[in-house]
């Protein structure tokens, strides 16, 4: 009985060597890629995220200021819409003012300096 568990024991650990050197020989094979998925890896992470709630840069602008461009936008609109008899032309600008209005409102009243 003391030499087939003595076999069984040498094959045992005979198979769990072989299966060491395949993951060896394996890992070698693999560590250039390695080293390559790692640095494409590197360039696709998320940028870290900033804590606290972001808010567009129009919300932290002045009261008055803010109705002034409020204001303003509604009083181009009404004009556009009552000199222009085309609805198509009167829709369209209501898209480039509502697409213009951000930029426009950074260009003329940004106080950073540039």
């Amino acid at each position: 009985m003391s030499r087939d568990r003595h076999r069984a024991r040498a094959a045992r650990l005979a198979a769990r060597e072989a299966e060491r050197d395949r993951r060896r020989r394996r890992s070698r094979r693999q560590a250039p890629w390695r080293r390559v998925r790692r640095r494409l890896r590197a360039g696709l992470r998320a940028p870290a995220r900033r804590l606290g709630r972001r808010r567009p840069d129009i919300g932290r602008r002045p009261l008055r200021q803010r109705a002034g461009i409020a204001a303003l936008f509604v009083a181009v609109q009404g004009a556009v819409w009552l000199l222009t008899p085309s609805w198509a032309l009167r829709w369209l600008a209501l898209l480039v003012g509502l697409l213009a209005l951000p930029a426009a409102v950074v260009l003329v009243l940004d106080r950073r300096v540039r």
